[in-house]
């Protein structure tokens, strides 16, 4: 027999959960691609910084100066910025060790589509699952917007099937930012191909 304390623990517990989410989504409401670095501050706050001897300094994410992260309600952010427009290219939402909800995921879908219509992608294609899955326990699944300016990429576990709930990892890029990412992680797979087969003589 559960008691009626249990009860109230877990009702505090789930209306606690529901109370932060509904914090976190109107800010998702509009977090979209091609935003200024100043749009971005106001929703998400300052990014992340350390202190060093010259002050405080924000984090380049992955030591791109044109990248930085950004943390909010339990999900690290990274945003990239063009470098000439100024506007973010490339944006990724990481569960951090769990799963995106599903709230969260459709909030972002239908943020970045706008007016326009997501299209799921099959690739067939074995490079571009190298270039673009980082990660052998990861399978991932690929939109485009129907005008062919955003992809979309969700990364969830490879025993898991793909669901809105079980995404860990939503990344959203321009069409030129995906063109210009892919040809140079194809580069960098080829040349590690070549140097692999060069040291078998």
């Amino acid at each position: 027999m559960i008691s009626i304390k249990k009860l109230n623990v877990r009702k505090i517990g789930t209306l606690a959960a529901a109370a932060a989410l509904l914090s976190f989504l109107p800010a998702l409401a509009h977090a979209r691609i091609g935003e200024t670095e100043e749009q971005i501050e106001a929703r998400y706050g300052k990014p992340r910084e350390i202190e060093t001897s010259r002050g405080m300094v924000t984090v380049a994410a992955d030591g791109d100066p044109q990248s930085k992260y950004y943390n909010n309600s339990n999900m690290q952010i990274k945003i990239r910025y063009n470098e000439t427009t100024k506007r973010s290219e490339h944006e990724e939402y990481n569960g951090v060790n769990q799963c995106l909800s599903s709230d969260a995921f459709e909030a972002l879908m239908k943020a970045n589509a706008g007016e326009k219509t997501w299209v799921a992608k099959d690739f067939s294609s074995k490079d571009i699952d190298k270039c673009w899955n980082w990660s052998s326990d990861y399978n991932m699944k690929v939109w485009w917007l129907d005008d062919g300016s955003i992809c979309a990429i969700a990364y969830y576990r490879k025993e898991e099937k793909f669901d809105k709930a079980n995404v860990r990892i939503l990344r959203f890029m321009t069409k030129e930012f995906a063109k210009a990412d892919y040809e140079q992680r194809l580069k960098d797979l080829r040349d590690a191909e070549r140097r692999k087969a060069m040291e078998k003589f």
